[in-house]
């Protein structure tokens, strides 16, 4: 006898099934599938008949006729976890690498080498900067809204703060009126006026190839304009000389590689009593001293690019750009602050072995450098020695 082929809707009439009975159903259910669902490809019918969602296209810009616009940047960054401003092959942790980064992301440049890129100033590593300027010819927006843009694809510590329109053959490098740089520094027990005399003698013009790193690939005169070099007391400081907080100012035309450092380094010395105010006169007279003295430079910690100056050039200063940048120093201040207090009961209880007589000896007494002919004479391979 031909058995039933039921189609039962509960689990107990399916247990009442012989076993020809449950094979006669499942060919029915197989027939009664939708045509495009499998085994394979179990897709409901709900999911086969749901439209698909069209994937957005990325809109290619082309920026050899787009419009543009040349405009000057005014940017900030805390520099401690960072190789240096300029992009480097060897590294992505620069600045520039990350300016590039997001301004290529967000369609502004094509790449950095097509933009009309000119940096005002080129910091070291660990070198911070309130005021760097860089200039290129950006991907024009309706809003003019650069400084948003940008922001959002850049790390925290890196931040744009002002934008001016400027002429297409504006450069930031060669435009720059002037640059100024603030150093920071505990007095402890340097005595601050021999600093100071010794700070006069190093403005004007003069050579200062015994205050910097030799860079003969890229630096043909060694001759540089300081305007001005002042130190002054912070703002608020305690009159207690072992922790009061002071700063270095110092505006000049341009600067050589490591040029503030080391300055500031020699006026160190100055400070302590290892060396005389005169000392500068010496090391800037190069026909009688023709051989860099040999000393470590300061440190590249509290070393700040403060401000770039630029004729005609009116920065419209972004006001949500410079909030993140003041929350971002805010807490980094704070953290600071505990350290120094640390430090500060450090400094008292270990007052009698700070700076010992013998930890320095004069500039004259360490030998000198090779001349800088002698830095690059080349031995017989052709490499420098």
């Amino acid at each position: 006898m031909e058995p039933k082929n039921p189609t039962p809707n509960r689990e107990e009439d399916l247990a009442k099934l012989s076993k020809e009975e449950l094979i006669n159903l499942v060919l029915k259910l197989e027939q009664a599938k939708p045509k495009d669902q499998t085994d394979d490809n179990p897709t409901t019918l709900t999911q086969a008949t749901k439209p698909k969602k069209k994937q957005k296209k990325t809109k290619e810009i082309d920026f050899q006729n787009c419009e543009k616009e040349y405009v000057a940047i005014k940017f900030a960054y805390i520099g401690i976890n960072y190789q240096g401003l300029a992009i480097q092959e060897n590294t992505t942790q620069t600045i520039e690498h990350h300016l590039f980064d997001a301004m290529s992301r967000t369609k502004m440049i094509k790449d950095y080498k097509s933009c009309h890129y000119s940096r005002c100033a080129r910091t070291d590593a660990g070198v911070s900067a309130l005021g760097n300027v860089f200039s290129a010819a950006l991907r024009k927006t309706k809003k003019g809204d650069y400084a948003r843009i940008i922001n959002k694809n850049l790390p925290e510590d890196i931040r744009v703060t002002g934008i001016a329109p400027v002429h297409r053959s504006f450069d930031a490098r060669f435009n720059c009126l002037y640059r100024e740089y603030t150093y920071f520094f505990i007095q402890d027990d340097m005595n601050i006026e021999r600093m100071r005399r010794a700070a006069k003698l190093l403005e004007g013009m003069n050579d200062f190839r015994n205050f910097c790193k030799i860079d003969l690939l890229n630096v043909k005169t060694f001759t540089r304009r300081i305007l001005h070099f002042e130190i002054e007391k912070v703002e608020g400081e305690p009159d207690d000389s072992r922790v009061a907080m002071w700063r270095f100012k110092i505006r000049g035309f341009s600067f050589l590689w490591h040029q503030v450092r080391c300055m500031v380094a020699i006026l160190f010395l100055i400070g302590r009593g290892k060396e005389e105010p005169e000392v500068i006169t010496d090391m800037l007279d190069i026909e009688n001293m023709p051989r860099k003295p040999q000393y470590d430079m300061a440190s590249e910690v509290p070393l700040i690019l403060k401000d770039c100056a630029f004729e005609n050039v009116n920065f419209s200063f972004d006001p949500v750009a410079n909030l993140d940048l003041w929350q971002t120093y805010q807490k980094r201040i704070e953290d600071m602050a505990i350290t120094r207090v640390l430090n500060e009961m450090i400094l008292r209880y270990s007052q009698n072995i700070i700076y010992k007589s013998s930890d320095l000896l004069p500039l004259m007494t360490l030998g000198e450098k090779p001349k800088i002919s002698e830095e690059t004479k080349e031995d017989k391979n052709g490499e420098v020695e």
